[in-house]
């Protein structure tokens, strides 16, 4: 596992942790102790009547890169960048569908900031929580993607990649 990127780490944790086919809900997963490498890069935001979107945790790399506590946050959508996330996290919760999203680093044109954000089950059928993470990687930085893709496309465009094809299906932009 720790040869393999922190966001695919995050998400084959995500699917380990499905019970019957469905996604984990809040209790059943532990990534502080489960995963302590990536920790620094996990949120966890709750999902308030599903229409609103609160940062529950917010791991110490968000500090590190924004200089305030994101803990406890609502996120609102105030500038486009939070716009673009909160639309994900709505998305995420109707769906219930994982998104892979890619954004190129400022002041780094050979670098891209990737984000996973996967559903967590309510135990009823719906969601009730969010789990997420940002990392950078470079295996992407020579073709870009802004906008959602799911999980699945990014791992069938990659496996595609290296079979030497071309990815059959691709992300839509937003």
């Amino acid at each position: 596992m720790a040869d393999q990127e922190a966001w695919k780490q995050l998400y084959d944790y995500w699917l380990s942790k499905h019970v019957r086919g469905r996604p984990p809900t809040r209790l059943e997963i532990d990534p502080l102790v489960d995963v302590p490498r990536l920790a620094a890069n996990i949120l966890l935001i709750d999902v308030v009547d599903g229409l609103r979107f609160r940062y529950r945790l917010a791991g110490s790399a968000y500090w590190a890169r924004y200089g305030f506590e994101l803990t406890g946050r609502w996120i609102e959508g105030a500038v486009p960048a939070e716009a673009a996330f909160r639309d994900t996290l709505q998305a995420v919760h109707d769906d219930g569908l994982s998104r892979l999203l890619t954004a190129p680093v400022t002041d780094h044109p050979d670098r891209l900031h990737v984000g996973i954000v996967m559903p967590l089950s309510d135990g009823a059928g719906g969601t009730g929580h969010i789990l997420a993470g940002t990392f950078f990687v470079q295996e992407l930085a020579t073709s870009p993607r802004i906008g959602r893709l799911t999980v699945q496309e990014i791992l069938d465009e990659a496996k595609a990649r290296q079979l030497g094809g071309m990815p059959v299906r691709m992300g839509r932009s937003g």
